[in-house]
């Protein structure tokens, strides 16, 4: 069927239109039969944020055009109304460059080294960018910066963060307390509030604009998954990303998912490769496909401005006295009769054969010969286990015994063998049994330790975490230390993978409290990573030590961290021996304890001694070394006078490309405003109370602090249905302050109480009720309607329009928003005048008081007949800026299309160098074709595009969007 040609005029994208009596911004445009759809998003307050698309073959569609402007004379008191609707559409409008307006302004002490993630986002066109700071220096406050400025731009209204479980109250209170962002937390528990809220069919994701999530909520949750893929978001934010770096991970097939339904995407992470090119590369290509054309070959140049990757070293000339020195503590204890008897036994062990995977399948000669590295690493294994706890031993060789018995059951031909070695492993349980809790040495140092702490209990305790690899340590010492001291669970909490997401979160809630019971937390490997536990804890416990620099490090800086007031304190629990059989065993610890050390004095990053950047494989690094009788001098290098830049691994000399750590000055700008925060918030209240709504006594102005005492009334019912519920006050009693200093104290006191959100919340532009407020006042002026000011600096006889003018892409984003005044001159056009907003507000002394003499005589209608004109003058103005930014650009384009092409060339090489290596092998297979056919679509599908992307995101469409906001005349 032939289309028709369509028959109704075309609005262009970036204008406004009113549908169904509501008001919208036009996002995109198609052409269908007769017509038109436009997608639209809406503007007005019932339909906010709301995208809809409609048909103008359906739906009468108008334009909202400068030229049906009715200009009203304004009879408030000092053109109250007139003031602060004119600074309402200023703090609407959008910055379109990448200085910084926003988010330095947060509840926080500003270091210039936390604005570069930011200001590096925001000069790409798509804000896209890789936080990689290392361990503790605050990527949560960098994520809130940069949140905060996309929001200002309009480019965050839907934000989703993705982070691990135990770190979703810590996250989400921490974007809430220092910038007002609003996430919904979607644990378990919020989930089901919001599966009892909405039809089950209906996607959470559309009912909450911003939230919060576990990865791996999202990745056990197919039905989320599943309306994850129906869902878009302006920002979404990744923390801990290195867990979804695998390729064709679970995890990471959810984050590639993720990247492609959002606009910015933020990913941190204090490990962001495991020392090969391919795994960092997998994290940029989420950023940006095309940046990098050979993951396992590329070059520093390929991936600037994408992450940024940052030592303590780095930024400690800036910042060193937000860090205070640690001091360690190494507690040694001598080995017990008992223990000593034990540890010969382990050590002479030989076992015929430990591995499960091959019971069935072995003749007994095969068994046999069975011996070497694998029985030596189960060796270890018991050694670690009874380094340990003697419970973390019994429990290792039950599980083996367990699993011996049942190998011998299937098969009982393997008895002869088998029976030898589980001779062995009942006599070692033996051994382990007869170290009771007097014969222990640790514990009685452990306790030791404590009462020298002057720590029993109570409250005035000081607050310890200790750390243990084995669960069964931990839940030993829970019982133990709870009998010793009298105390109940409460006071000693174990926290571990385990625990359910609510009871992760409650824990680390609660260990950050000053007033919660929790005097000491006995905490896995699992709240190594991310968790802040620094507040009220200085002193950290490693009751076993790890095989893992890595580990050793995380663990570290759970309280050893950027904002850290106290001195850290941390205590190496040893065993030692004076067997020198035995001794030679216990070196590896005290090495790993000296080279972790050394690494957080000198690089900053301990993963680069070993070179393996994953804990695991630095694990199974030393027992195999050990296993081959290497000394631990061999297996840890010696770092004494070697340069320590060139000792950073090869990745992260490329990453850094060799840069002289030094301060930077980021662009910092004000937005449009002619107020302060303070005075625009008390004067739209005051024009609420003015119009009767009955909460005189439910406001209170505090002059001498910027701070106002909101009771919010039952309309902005709305409002509050999309902040946690942890940050509405009782009584929705709103203390608001712009008072950082004010805001901080109340974020260090609400870490005195269970439970609580700070008291205070900061009074800016970015707080939900300051964003109602705008509306609010907005609406006192119809969308057609721009007030009448008269102004003492002005002739009587001038008249200038103040407008504002918007010019968009062909992706409907503004890429021109100006602010200006045009003075008509009613014998020429071409003597109007453009002011610019800064010429505006010099001439006219915006900040002065304005007195209303409550009249006007001035003829209207001559206004509305220089209207035509002063649009004309504007739209020129504007198409001038509109050539300025085309020239400006020119450059831009061709470096990009450059580097776009230059990226297909590589890749499409890369594919075709492979055909002809497998072609010169034989016939290619029939699989190994298709794939290499479908990668070539792909880089072509995806450079096709890309080039569409940049071209749309530069080229500037014709049309603007105008409007008149007030008109200036003279007495």
């Amino acid at each position: 069927m032939e289309m028709k040609t369509n028959s109704k005029r075309m609005i262009a994208p970036g204008a406004r239109v009113e549908v169904r009596g509501e008001e919208w911004i036009v996002k995109k445009v198609n052409p269908i039969q007769g017509g038109h759809s436009y997608k639209v998003t809406g503007v007005s307050e019932l339909v906010r944020n709301h995208e809809a698309i409609f048909l103008d073959t359906l739906d009468e569609i108008t334009e909202i055009k400068p030229e049906d402007t009715n200009f009203v004379f304004d009879d408030s008191e000092k053109y109250r109304e007139s003031r602060l609707y004119i600074e309402a559409l200023l703090r609407k409008t959008p910055p379109i460059d990448n200085q910084l307006y926003t988010g330095y302004r947060g509840a926080f002490d500003l270091s210039e080294f936390q604005l570069k993630p930011a200001s590096m986002a925001l000069e790409n066109l798509r804000p896209r960018v890789l936080i990689a700071d290392a361990v503790g220096l605050g990527k949560t406050i960098e994520v809130g910066v940069l949140l905060s400025e996309l929001i200002k731009r309009g480019r965050g209204d839907r934000i989703l963060v993705v982070t691990m479980k135990s770190m979703l109250s810590q996250f989400q209170q921490e974007l809430w307390a220092r910038f007002t962002i609003p996430l919904v937390r979607l644990d378990s528990v919020g989930i089901q509030k919001v599966r009892s809220k909405i039809p089950s069919n209906k996607n959470p994701f559309n009912f909450y604009s911003k939230a919060i999530i576990s990865v791996d909520t999202l990745k056990n949750d197919s039905q989320y998954r599943t309306f994850l893929e129906q869902s878009h978001w302006d920002a979404i934010v990744i923390d801990e990303c290195h867990n979804v770096a695998n390729a064709n991970t679970q995890r990471n097939r959810l984050a590639s998912l993720l990247a492609r339904t959002c606009d910015s995407l933020i990913l941190t992470s204090a490990t962001p490769h495991n020392g090969k090119a391919q795994s960092f590369a997998q994290l940029i290509n989420m950023i940006e496909p095309t940046a990098i054309a050979d993951e396992e070959n590329y070059t520093h140049e390929e991936i600037e401005g994408l992450f940024t990757r940052r030592f303590k070293k780095d930024i400690e000339h800036e910042v060193g006295d937000q860090f205070s020195d640690r001091q360690l503590h190494v507690e040694s204890m001598k080995t017990t009769v008992e223990e000593e008897r034990l540890l010969k036994y382990v050590h002479s062990l030989r076992f015929n054969t430990l591995d499960g995977k091959r019971s069935k399948q072995l003749s007994i000669s095969g068994l046999s010969g069975i011996r070497g590295t694998k029985d030596t690493l189960f060796k270890n294994t018991l050694f670690k286990a009874f380094l340990s706890s003697p419970a973390a031993c019994l429990h290792t060789v039950q599980q083996r015994i367990n699993k011996l018995q049942k190998r011998m059951e299937e098969d009982p031909q393997t008895e002869e063998v088998l029976g030898e070695d589980l001779n062995k492993l009942q006599h070692t349980e033996d051994l382990v049994l007869k170290v009771t809790d007097e014969t222990f040495s640790k514990l009685d140092k452990f306790k030791s330790l404590l009462k020298q702490l002057n720590w029993d209990g109570k409250k005035n305790s000081p607050r310890i975490i200790l750390f243990s690899e084995r669960i069964q340590t931990l839940e030993f010492l829970s019982q133990k230390i709870r009998k010793e001291f009298n105390v109940d669970e409460n006071v000693v909490r174990v926290f571990h993978a385990g625990l359910s997401d609510v009871e992760q979160q409650e824990v680390v809630d609660n260990f950050g409290k000053e007033n919660a019971p929790v005097r000491l937390l006995l905490a896995t490997d699992v709240a190594s990573e991310g968790v802040n536990l620094h507040y009220y804890c200085n002193h950290l416990v490693h009751f076993d030590i790890p095989w893992s620099l890595i580990t050793l490090e995380q663990r570290n800086g759970r309280i050893d961290r950027y904002g850290q007031q106290e001195t850290p304190h941390i205590y190496y629990l040893l065993t030692k021996s004076d067997d020198e059989e035995i001794k030679g065993d216990f070196r590896i610890l005290d090495k790993l304890i000296e080279k972790e050390d050394e690494a957080h004095k000198n690089l900053g990053d301990s993963a680069t001694i070993m070179n393996l950047f994953d804990p695991e494989k630095e694990e199974e690094y030393i027992e195999k070394e050990l296993a081959e009788d290497k000394s631990p001098n061999e297996i840890l290098p010696t770092l004494n006078g070697l340069d320590m830049d060139k000792m950073l691994s090869e990745m992260d000399q490329m990453l850094n490309n060799a840069e002289t750590p030094k301060s930077e000055e980021y662009k910092k700008s004000t937005p449009y405003q002619w107020m302060d925060d303070y005075t625009f918030m008390k004067q739209s209240l005051q024009v609420i109370l003015d119009e009767g709504i009955n909460q005189r006594d439910q406001i209170e102005f505090h002059e001498d602090n910027d701070s106002i005492v909101w009771f919010a009334p039952d309309d902005i019912k709305n409002v509050l249905t999309h902040l946690p519920n942890e940050a509405i006050p009782k009584n929705k009693e709103f203390h608001l302050t712009t008072n950082r200093d004010s805001i901080q104290k109340s974020i260090s006191e609400a870490r005195k109480h269970q439970g609580k959100w700070p008291d205070k919340q900061l009074l800016w532009e970015q707080h939900p009720l300051f964003t109602y407020l705008i509306e609010r006042v907005i609406m006192k002026y119809d969308k057609n309607e721009a007030p009448i000011i008269q102004l003492p600096k002005l002739e009587g006889n001038q008249v200038i329009y103040f407008m504002q003018g918007v010019m968009f892409n062909k992706r409907a984003q503004p890429v021109i928003s100006q602010w200006f005044g045009v003075e008509v001159n009613e014998v020429s056009q071409e003597n109007n005048k453009v002011y610019t907003f800064n010429e505006l507000e010099e001439k006219l002394d915006t900040s002065s008081e304005l007195y209303n003499p409550g009249e006007f005589e001035y003829d209207i209608s001559l206004l509305h007949d220089e209207k035509i004109n002063a649009i004309n003058t504007a739209k020129e103005f504007l198409n001038d800026l509109r050539d300025q930014r085309k020239n400006s650009l020119m450059q831009d384009i061709t470096d990009d299309l450059r580097k776009l092409k230059k990226w297909r060339e590589k890749k499409m090489n890369i594919i075709e160098n492979e055909e002809k290596e497998r072609s010169a092998r034989g016939a290619i297979p029939k699989r190994i074709s298709a794939k290499l056919e479908h990668e070539k679509k792909t880089v072509e599908e995806l450079y096709k595009s890309r080039r569409e992307w940049i071209n749309n995101t530069m080229a500037t469409d014709e049309r603007p969007f105008l409007r008149i906001a007030a008109v200036l005349v003279g007495k």
